[in-house]
């Protein structure tokens, strides 16, 4: 790790004009920055959402396909990320999948997007990847 902050700071070193770095308070610079990229790169919490058309949502079933660019965008705009939404034969219509920061994220989202459009009836459990299971399961 220091061999790669030493080829760092000589890479990108300040040019003679500005204030020259020690090596120390650009490693910590560095040092910095990766902890907040660390921080900010929170897992999120995956979930899968199964979906029936209501009355309203089959009445206008080809703008299906915008109201899910819209979902997107709103599960974007909350700091999530729509994985991916599928249309389905059998008991549901279709499913998404979606990651987001919290519980309260999702729940707010679908929330919005249900009393904006009525389309659609959820349901919406939460899913874990197989590390967090693992994790899950070290614990019992």
């Amino acid at each position: 790790m220091l061999m790669i902050l030493l080829a760092l700071y000589l890479h990108f070193r300040p040019a003679a004009s500005y204030k020259p770095y020690t090596i120390i308070e650009y490693c910590t610079k560095i040092g910095i920055y990766i902890i907040l990229t660390m921080i900010s790169k929170k897992k999120m919490a995956h979930f899968i959402i199964l979906w029936k058309y209501t009355e309203q949502g089959l009445r206008t079933v080809k703008d299906s396909t915008k109201r899910s660019e819209t979902f997107k965008n709103s599960i974007e705009k909350a700091g999530g990320k729509l994985v991916g939404t599928y249309y389905t034969l059998g008991q549901y219509d279709g499913v998404s999948i979606v990651e987001a920061p919290d519980d309260a994220t999702i729940m707010s989202s679908l929330l919005s997007f249900r009393s904006q459009h009525g389309s659609s009836m959820t349901m919406t459990p939460k899913a874990f990847t197989a590390e967090e299971t693992a994790t899950i399961l070290r614990n019992l």
